[in-house]
């Protein structure tokens, strides 16, 4: 119960202190970034030499706040916006949706990773209801976990530079 509290006290100060800053997801980052530097560390709450999994009706409630939390950011005039173009993004949804599959289907080839697993770990989109879902259907949840968080984390920067590499900066009229 100690490491359990050390560790939402460290997250939440942190996560106050970065939102401060102006951190987009703050609480997500953060929270991440401490539970991966305490389960380096040696102290991620444990029961004896096993990972200490949160408890299951909890795991359900904080699954619940993030689908709303992200159901919330869809919008009429988003979705209205899209209008003749709707058919170009559907296409581009399913084609990502389709080579996430593909490539995972591939992962699972691997001796020490099943085909479930290496599919849940590279869709991409969803991190944490994926790994919900790997726990549920019997994946390796934390496989699942740690591909799905290294690609949330290492995917903004080289997406921020190939956009500004892209770009095309007009003169500033005067």
């Amino acid at each position: 119960m100690i490491r359990w509290s050390l560790l939402v006290l460290v997250t939440v100060g942190l996560t106050v202190g970065a939102d401060a800053l102006g951190i987009p997801s703050a609480a997500l980052f953060v929270a991440l970034l401490v539970a991966v530097i305490f389960a380096l560390a040696g102290w991620a709450p444990t029961t004896g030499t096993e990972r200490a999994p949160l408890p299951r009706r909890l795991g359900m409630v904080a699954q619940a706040v993030l689908g709303v939390e992200i159901g919330t950011l869809v919008q009429q005039d988003t979705l209205s916006s899209l209008g003749d173009a709707w058919l170009p993004v559907l296409l581009a949804c399913v084609g990502t949706l389709l080579l996430s599959i593909a490539a995972g289907a591939l992962l699972g080839l691997r001796k020490d990773i099943d085909s479930l697993t290496g599919a849940l770990a590279l869709v991409a989109g969803g991190a944490s209801g994926l790994v919900a879902i790997a726990q549920e259907l019997g994946g390796d949840e934390r496989v699942v976990a740690v591909v799905q968080y290294l690609r949330v984390v290492l995917s903004p920067p080289p997406c921020r530079w190939w956009r500004r590499w892209c770009s095309v900066r007009s003169p500033v009229s005067r």
